[in-house]
């Protein structure tokens, strides 16, 4: 498989489940706000590789902890990650 073509299907993945992706990161966030503004931000300006790629990311963070010392969502988070059944390409980092 090309990868145009399993670019175009990891976009499609992430436009259907971009509201869920967008809920669950609102919803296990220490940072509701700026971090769903994030990820929309990552949803709609960045390549589907480094979307998924940095969500990703963001979603394992939930996973061990919101990384906040105290407040709001320093737990794990209790549910599975929407991004777990999304690939995981390897993107070189930015820069």
């Amino acid at each position: 498989m090309s990868d145009d073509k399993t670019d175009e299907d990891l976009g499609e993945q992430l436009e259907r489940k971009a509201d869920d992706i967008v809920d669950f990161i609102q919803r296990n966030s220490p940072r509701p706000v700026v971090d769903a503004e994030h990820a929309e931000r990552l949803l709609e300006e960045s390549s589907p590789a480094r979307a998924s790629d940095e969500l990703h990311k963001m979603v394992d963070g939930f996973r061990t902890g919101a990384g906040a010392a105290s407040g709001r969502n320093s737990l794990p988070a209790a549910e599975d990650a929407v991004t777990d059944d999304l690939p995981r390409p390897e993107v070189p980092p930015a820069g």
